[in-house]
């Protein structure tokens, strides 16, 4: 059984944000999923790390 309690995974102590959904990416998946998660009232965040590699990215 683990002790997933006892395991240290780097977490902080204390989050800086809390959200409901957060979405990793602004891709076509990842903005479709933040629109209907604010849609439906939920408080998104969202984080994009893109070099630029896709049509998306380099329109921005």
């Amino acid at each position: 059984m683990l002790h997933l309690e006892k395991m240290n995974f780097g977490l902080p102590e204390k989050w800086d944000e809390v959200t409901d959904v957060a979405v990793i990416g602004s891709g076509f998946a990842g903005l479709a999923a933040a629109i209907r998660s604010r849609v439906s009232m939920r408080q998104v965040s969202a984080a994009e790390g893109s070099t630029g590699q896709t049509a998306w990215a380099e329109t921005q």
